[in-house]
Formats: C-alpha cells, sequence, structure tokens
C-alpha cells in the first residue's frame, strides 16, 4: 500500500518548501515517526465525498479536477457554485489534491469531490435543503457525505435522511459545532451520523468545540 508523507497532513510537502508551512495550522509535528493508520493508503478515485455546503469553486486549481457533477439547493439549478467560500475550504481539506505545490494537501489524494449546494451567500440554509442535499448525495453517488454545519434543532426529516444513508451504505460526517457547550448538535447528534469536534496540537478540544 501506498504511505504518507509525514508532513502531509495540512500541506503538500512540496508547498512546505517553499515557505507556505507558516501560513496554515501545524496538524501534527512533522519531527514526529508517521502513524500507523496513515499508512494505510492515499485513498481511491471509486470514493465520492458530497461536499454538502455552500457549493464549491469550480475554476480552484487544487479541486477542479476532482470534481463530479453536483446540485444546487439554493438556486434550484445544476451550478452548485460557491458564493460564500467555506464549501471550498471544507472540500480542499477533503481531499485537494496533492504534491502539486499549490495549498493544502486533501486528506484522501484520490477521491472525487461532489459539490452540494445548500448554504446561501450568507451561510444560512433551512431544514428541507439540508435533508434533500443528503438524500441526492447518496442517491447519486457519494459514498462519504461531509456536513460542516449543523443546529440544535431535531428535525426528523434531516434524521430520515441521515437513517437512509447510512442504510445505504454511506457514511454520515457531520460537525458538533463551535459554541463550547454540551448541547446536541444535528445532524452529528443522530445515531447513524459520525461527529466530529476539534481538538488542538496537544489533543485537547480547543476553546470554541462542542462535546459530550
Amino acid at each position: 500500500s501506498s504511505t504518507f508523507p509525514s508532513a502531509i497532513m495540512m500541506f503538500d510537502r512540496a508547498a512546505a518548501s517553499a515557505g507556505y508551512w507558516s501560513r496554515g495550522m501545524t496538524i501534527f509535528n512533522p519531527s514526529f515517526p508517521p502513524l500507523s493508520w496513515m499508512r494505510i493508503s492515499t485513498g481511491s478515485s471509486s470514493i465520492i465525498i458530497a461536499i454538502i455546503d455552500s457549493g464549491i469553486d469550480e475554476t480552484h486549481p487544487d479541486l477542479a479536477a476532482k470534481i463530479v457533477p453536483g446540485y444546487d439547493f439554493v438556486d434550484d439549478d445544476t451550478n452548485p457554485h460557491d458564493e460564500n467560500g467555506h464549501g471550498t475550504h471544507v472540500a480542499g481539506i477533503a481531499a485537494a489534491i496533492t504534491n502539486n505545490t499549490i495549498g493544502v494537501a486533501g486528506m484522501d489524494w484520490q477521491a472525487r469531490i461532489m459539490p452540494v449546494r445548500i448554504l446561501d451567500y450568507y451561510g444560512a440554509t433551512n431544514s428541507a435543503d439540508v435533508a434533500d442535499g443528503i438524500v441526492w448525495a447518496y442517491t447519486n453517488g457519494a459514498k462519504v457525505l461531509n456536513l460542516s454545519l449543523g443546529g440544535y434543532e431535531d428535525v426528523t426529516a434531516i434524521k430520515e435522511a441521515v437513517d437512509a444513508a447510512y442504510a445505504a451504505g454511506s457514511l454520515v460526517v457531520a460537525a458538533m459545532g463551535n459554541d463550547n457547550v454540551e448541547t446536541p448538535a444535528y445532524p452529528a447528534a443522530y445515531d447513524n451520523a459520525f461527529a466530529v469536534a476539534a481538538t488542538n496540537r496537544n489533543d485537547l478540544v480547543t476553546y470554541y468545540s462542542n462535546y459530550g
């Protein structure tokens, strides 16, 4: 199997040597030996990651070649262009092109990216679009559904969409929130979602992350 370079968690090795390393957060110290879980694989192009968010900048040089057709639930069309920037940022973390001296290195070097736009210019959405975005993503081939968003209301339609995606064999990954509270946030709190909080470089919960 392929191995991960020891400094690949945030930046391309070439980009780091070009002086970009100091411009981003160090997720782990590159002087540490590679962790065993990082030696598994660089990913697979058969995997589609749906970024259910504000869309993706389809012209971004670190993403353009990996984007598959998506949908825009804000404007109800097939052009999920990012007018906010958040979705493009998330897509880069998930699967930016790697070892090209541009920007960051994605966690999955090979995966393709599906933009599903449910957040508008201001980052706002509604529960119907969240649920519809989840259903659209897994029924159109996404095996990983990323929702870096959430709210504190338990909405039946969203829960049913998460459950359906899980039953279809897709992994739903959702953010727990950034309010430093233990209050459950949805869809992260659903049984069939994979909830993600934030830790700092010392592997301690950050001052802003939700928990519990």
